[in-house]
């Protein structure tokens, strides 16, 4: 298991940055509301998130 962090912006995009080396990786575009809220599953191999403009859904990191 590797140790990840999920980022939310102000400007919708969703990022995951790996701690060992940095590696960022684009999880969703900009373009819509802000995210104001994010929680992973219980196994940490999908992160859910929420955005201010009414958007939601579940990214799956494991892939």
């Amino acid at each position: 298991s590797q140790d990840v962090v999920a980022i939310g912006y102000d400007d919708g995009m969703v990022m995951a940055v790996r701690f060992a080396d940095a590696r960022e990786v684009l999880l969703r575009r900009p373009g819509k509301g802000a995210v104001t809220s994010m929680m992973w599953d219980k196994e940490e191999r999908r992160v859910a998130f929420g955005s201010a403009a009414g958007d939601c859904g579940v990214i799956d990191i494991s892939a």
